[in-house]
């Protein structure tokens, strides 16, 4: 679950940069 979250955060930043 916790890895899942780091993902979508990742994503997150990503799209953002």
């Amino acid at each position: 679950m916790l890895t899942y979250k780091i993902d979508l955060i990742c994503v997150q930043v990503q799209a953002i940069l």
